[in-house]
């Protein structure tokens, strides 16, 4: 279903071959700097300008905690988050995101 989205890192210009559903990853105290700057043209075609996180709604227990860097979607679920509203919010955009493609 999301396996294109899956599948491909947009900013490193390669496959890359990870699990079917990545999940339980918690993304945070990182140091980013120019991501998006010369952003996948896959990533630009579907009109989401380069961000330093792309979250394409892979698992609903994915933790982000990494204050400062732009996202896609703007809002990514956090650590804070209750289980339900993080389950029901991933299936919002899981559902969005099934329909972009």
């Amino acid at each position: 279903m999301l396996a294109l989205w899956r599948t491909a890192v947009a900013f490193a210009k390669r496959e890359v071959d990870v699990a079917d559903l990545p999940e339980r990853n918690f993304i945070g105290g990182n140091t980013m700097a120019n991501n998006g700057y010369a952003a996948d043209r896959y990533v630009t075609d579907l009109g989401i300008s380069g961000a330093d996180i792309i979250w394409d709604g892979s698992a609903w227990n994915n933790l982000f905690d990494q204050p400062g860097a732009s996202a896609c979607p703007p809002l990514l679920p956090g650590p804070g988050w209750p289980k339900p509203v993080r389950k029901g919010y991933w299936q919002i955009l899981n559902y969005l995101v099934t329909q972009l493609l």
